[in-house]
C-alpha cells in the first residue's frame, strides 16, 4: 500500500468493544505482524525479508534483522 493510497482512505471501524488507530508507517510494506505478547511490541516482517520492532506506546521502529538481497 502506498503512503499516497493509505493517506486517502481511513481506518476501518474497529469491531465492538475494540479500538482502532494507526501506530506507525513503515518504510516498508508489512505482510506478518507478531506481538511480544504484553502489548508493548510488534514485530513486522516486510515483503523484503526485514524485521522491525515498533514501540506501540511511542510509535517508534527500528530495523532489527535485513533481510537477503
Amino acid at each position: 500500500m502506498s503512503r499516497r493510497w493509505a493517506a486517502g482512505h481511513p481506518l476501518p471501524p474497529a469491531p465492538a468493544g475494540f479500538t482502532l488507530r494507526e501506530v506507525v508507517r513503515l518504510p516498508e510494506h508489512p505482510t506478518r505482524i507478531a506481538s511480544d505478547g504484553q502489548g508493548k511490541v510488534l514485530y513486522v516482517l516486510a515483503n523484503n525479508g526485514n524485521v522491525w520492532r515498533v514501540d506501540i506506546a511511542t510509535g517508534t521502529f527500528r530495523l532489527l534483522l535485513r533481510g537477503e538481497r
